[in-house]
């Protein structure tokens, strides 16, 4: 019983300030995490439609099941791009049905509507 109240006294002593500073957060609950710089921009030339995004990668879908989709790090024909992969993605295109120009940071290409280029910074 005495480490409790030994350990109560030294917490409440070193960190109430926490707790009683008056702030709407307290800073030992709350962390911000970062956000990646955007690396890419994607710009779909029919519109404009402009996009950014730190990460970049491309779906191959399986045509018979929806669980076996992959994800590759490589353009390919029949592939869709992903730009932030991941639960909340920032933009999927339609399947990749035609590479027009590849060059180190620089991919235009046509999806099944659409043409895009996607620039790396």
């Amino acid at each position: 019983m005495k480490q409790i109240e030994q350990f109560n006294n030294w917490f409440n002593t070193k960190f109430r300030w926490f707790f009683t500073n008056g702030n709407k957060y307290n800073a030992c609950l709350t962390t911000t995490k970062e956000e990646p710089k955007p690396k890419y921009i994607l710009e779909r030339l029919n519109d404009g439609l402009t996009k950014t995004g730190s990460r970049v990668q491309y779906i191959e879908w399986d045509e018979n099941t929806s669980e076996d989709n992959s994800l590759h790090d490589d353009i390919k024909v029949n592939r869709s791009l992903i730009l932030n992969p991941g639960t909340n993605f920032t933009w999927l295109t339609t399947a990749i049905t035609e590479i027009v120009e590849q060059r180190p940071g620089y991919i235009k290409f046509q999806t099944q509507n659409s043409t895009y280029e996607l620039i790396e910074k």
